[in-house]
């Protein structure tokens, strides 16, 4: 057994870090960072009842309104950033920031695919002994 090629180490992504090495592999994130993007925004998706809006490889961000794609900040998400300032947000349909998340946790699926996990800095709201997780998933072609 090759205790290397088992592990699964995971490599945190953001605050100025865009790449994760597995193995001897160097992952350049930089281009995926772009998805979604909107000129100095922060990349944007939009889910069915929320969205997500967060920088990949950035620094955790004040939410003002200039830097949401939607440009416009509810009060809930002034009482996270005080606390709880991230790279990530959460953001419900009636524009309540949920959830914050730090950085990401990069972990190789197989030789083509890869997966970020957030994992909020919030607990739950129906269950506060656990934290809300979000991965995006790349695929390298």
């Amino acid at each position: 057994m090759n205790i290397i090629e088992d592990s699964q180490e995971l490599y945190s992504v953001g605050m100025g870090i865009c790449q994760a090495i597995k193995d001897f592999e160097v992952f350049d994130l930089k281009q995926f960072a772009l998805l979604n993007k909107n000129g100095n925004k922060p990349s944007s998706i939009q889910l069915a009842s929320a969205q997500i809006q967060y920088d990949l490889c950035g620094v955790p961000w004040s939410l003002q309104p200039e830097n949401f794609v939607s440009g416009t900040v509810d009060p809930t998400c002034t009482a996270i950033d005080s606390k709880e300032r991230g790279n990530m947000y959460y953001i419900d349909s009636t524009s309540k920031c949920q959830y914050s998340f730090e950085n990401a946790d990069f972990n190789v699926v197989d030789e083509d695919n890869f997966s970020l996990t957030y994992k909020s800095k919030q607990v739950c709201a129906l269950d506060a002994t656990k934290k809300f997780k979000f991965t995006l998933s790349g695929q390298c072609s």
